[in-house]
């Protein structure tokens, strides 16, 4: 038997006895060989800077990390649903766009006069069972304005209502006259936006251009779509057989006035349209009821409705779109 003894002065102490056996034999202190002993002294700081032992989550810790989980979860939820919310308010309409409010804004920039006589020519034609009229523009200066122009003008070609309003006079749907906004209101889908006297249509929700009109003392209205991109959108608000009118744009990027000959539900109006092969298409209120249209030899069209009309409603709220000689 040995015994061995360490000691510290400077360290604080605690004595530890060890028995070692130094065989591979495990009977052998059964038969008498002496076991080592070994007093030693080991330093308690040390014993203090081992790592402590992980502690266990209380029970309120845990719940509050469940509510965090639980609340961030909630958040990303919410984010997605808003976000494609929005993305199907501006973006997915039910049709697809042929151009954007962009690209309108930047071809009313770039727009110059044309060659030729200012005239609006009228072609009649048919396609599913649809009679329909249709003005095509030729060099000619459109503008938006509130007064009814007088037909004793030689300069106006044609006229005709845009926009809807109430019985009290208020708008439906955005409008700007001459740089003036006249109401907010992105209810329709379609537009319309004139500057210098060129005149795009479209379809967006956003209003980017109603905006763009103002600062440039434009003018702009929005009214139902009726075709876009040469589709149908998937319904239609207006119902019943009436007299239709739309502002329609060509496969070659030229605008036209289509009225219908006959009443029509709005359906089958759009419909032979798109049938007749028109890229976009607006609606205009009124039907023949309102408006008015100079041949090119000067004979002017002035429907006995649309003289009653003259008279009938009051003057300074209809938004009227007219065509001038340039």
């Amino acid at each position: 038997m040995t015994m061995e003894h360490t000691e510290d002065n400077h360290l604080q102490e605690q004595s530890l006895f060890t028995i070692e056996h130094e065989t591979d034999d495990p009977t052998a202190q059964a038969v008498g060989e002496a076991p080592i002993i070994t007093i030693e002294r080991y330093n308690v700081e040390d014993e203090r800077q081992l790592p402590p032992a992980p502690k266990k989550r209380s029970a309120l810790q845990t719940w509050s990390l469940r509510l965090l989980w639980f609340v961030s979860a909630a958040v990303l939820l919410v984010g997605l649903y808003a976000a494609t919310r929005l993305y199907n308010y501006y973006y997915n309409l039910g049709v697809s766009i042929s151009v954007s409010p962009t690209d309108n804004l930047r071809k009313l920039d770039r727009m110059r006069m044309e060659n030729g006589p200012s005239e609006v020519l009228l072609k009649r034609d048919s396609v599913l069972g649809v009679a329909l009229d249709i003005y095509e523009w030729h060099n000619v200066k459109a503008e938006l304005t509130l007064a009814e122009p007088d037909t004793a003008d030689h300069n106006v070609l044609l006229y005709t209502r845009t926009a809807d309003y109430t019985a009290t006079g208020e708008y439906i749907g955005s409008l700007v006259v001459d740089g003036e906004e006249k109401q907010r209101d992105v209810s329709r889908l379609g537009y319309c936006a004139l500057k210098n006297g060129h005149a795009v249509i479209g379809i967006s929700r956003f209003d980017d251009l109603r905006r763009a009109m103002v600062d440039a003392d434009g003018s702009y209205f929005r009214q139902f779509v009726l075709v876009s991109d040469g589709q149908l959108p998937p319904r239609f608000t207006l119902h019943g057989k009436v007299e239709r009118k739309a502002l329609v744009r060509t496969a070659d990027d030229r605008l036209c006035v289509v009225a219908t000959r006959h009443p029509e539900t709005l359906w089958s109006f759009a419909d032979a349209l798109r049938e007749y092969g028109y890229v976009d298409a607006i609606y205009l209120t009124g039907g023949n009821q309102s408006g008015f249209y100079r041949a090119p030899d000067g004979t002017p069209h002035f429907t006995e409705e649309a003289a009653r009309y003259r008279t009938a409603k009051h003057h300074g709220v209809a938004p009227w779109l007219v065509l001038r000689k340039r």
